[in-house]
């Protein structure tokens, strides 16, 4: 079931299958609709939501704003990544979140680390735009510090860009400055949701994924050399030891999924086309 507030509700689904969320509650005396869904490293996944009226959808990405959709009239939509020009788009990708124990390399580490969000505001209507979409620009999280207690196990990449029909731009006006909804999803890997209690143990319904090729991300450029990193943050000695005994059993699981897969050909799917994204500069665009 997806999580639902005012009227609107979203889910977050890999391979045309919803995720399953745990944990559902209302915060911030009841603006935010929050709950945990289990995450796999390389697996691309899309956001859907159902609006009850015209919007303006933000997602946010790990505390950042990473496409603006149009939701032109009520009913179903959905985006499966960043829109990088006009007639090309990266899909959403679960990754490694990588670690370093060089403070010169380490970044600042967001509090929204481990998180997608879906921020939905009112518009009065939109109006269809003559100029071309221009794209937005994603940056992937850099590595944090090993030692930093927020440091999870997975952040949000972009996928490998696939070309898509041209988009039309519209522009939203009356748009109101509060959003009008918040739904928060935070992601963990399914084995770190059972170890603190937050999924039931052995659920088969909490992840239905499988491993796909990885894209270009902080661990290609490691093997470049350009930073030091390491890959699993399972020497934190403030971590509890459920949580390091979880974050063993994953690397192994992965491990061993790794040797089974040698010798075998993944073939690449091109993605379908996607409707109604939005640009940096407020404009939204529609495929239809």
């Amino acid at each position: 079931m997806p999580l639902f507030l005012k009227g609107f509700s979203a889910s977050i689904a890999c391979d045309n299958v919803d995720l399953e969320i745990f944990g559902k509650v209302c915060i911030n005396d009841g603006k935010i609709a929050t709950g945990w869904i289990a995450s796999e490293v390389h697996k691309e996944f899309t956001v859907h939501w159902i609006s009850p009226c015209p919007m303006s959808v933000d997602i946010y990405l790990d505390g950042r704003c990473a496409q603006t959709m149009s939701q032109r009239k009520d009913g179903h939509g959905l985006c499966k990544g960043v829109y990088v020009s006009g007639a090309a788009i990266r899909p959403f990708r679960f990754a490694d979140l990588v670690l370093t124990d060089d403070d010169d390399v380490a970044g600042p580490v967001s509090d929204e680390l481990g998180s997608i969000e879906i921020r939905v505001t009112r518009v009065a209507g939109f109006a269809e735009s003559t100029e071309l979409y221009r794209g937005r620009d994603f940056v992937d999280t850099g590595p944090i510090h090993e030692t930093s207690k927020k440091a999870g196990v997975h952040a949000i990449t972009l996928g490998e860009t696939a070309a898509i029909r041209p988009v039309v731009v519209y522009t939203p006006y009356g748009r109101e400055e509060v959003p009008f909804a918040r739904l928060l999803f935070r992601y963990r890997p399914l084995e770190l949701l059972r170890a603190k209690g937050i999924a039931p143990p052995g659920n088969p319904r909490a992840s239905r994924l499988t491993n796909v090729p990885a894209g270009p991300s902080y661990l290609q450029r490691q093997r470049e050399g350009r930073v030091r990193v390491k890959s699993e943050p399972i020497t934190d000695d403030d971590a509890d030891e459920g949580t390091l005994e979880a974050q063993l059993a994953l690397v192994q699981n992965r491990l061993a999924k790794k040797r089974a897969k040698k010798g075998k050909t993944v073939v690449k799917q091109e993605l379908s086309p996607i409707r109604v994204p939005s640009g940096s500069n407020g404009e939204v665009i529609d495929l239809t």
